[in-house]
C-alpha cells in the first residue's frame, strides 16, 4: 500500500541518515526499512520505506544524502 502522505516520513530523514530505527507512521508497530539510491557526484536521489508490519511503502525523490550517508548508486 503506497502512503498517501509521505512528509512524516520526509520528517524522520535525520533519523535514518543517524541510523536510528524509525516505528512505520501509518501503524505505529513495525520498524521502517528503507533503502537511498543517489548520483554519487551530486549526492541526490531518492528514499524508498517500507514497513513489513503493515506492508505501507513511501518513495521521497531529489533527497540530498549528507556526506555520511551510503547509498547504492544510481
Amino acid at each position: 500500500m503506497l502512503v498517501k502522505n509521505p512528509i512524516e516520513y520526509a520528517q524522520n530523514l535525520d533519523k535514518f541518515f543517524r541510523g536510528e530505527q524509525v516505528k512505520c507512521p501509518e501503524c505505529k508497530k513495525g520498524i521502517l526499512n528503507h533503502k537511498f539510491f543517489a548520483n554519487p557526484k551530486s549526492r541526490v536521489g531518492c528514499a524508498q520505506f517500507s514497513c513489513s508490519s503493515c506492508n505501507a511503502e513511501a518513495h521521497l525523490s531529489r533527497v540530498l544524502f549528507p556526506p555520511n550517508v551510503e547509498f547504492e548508486e544510481l
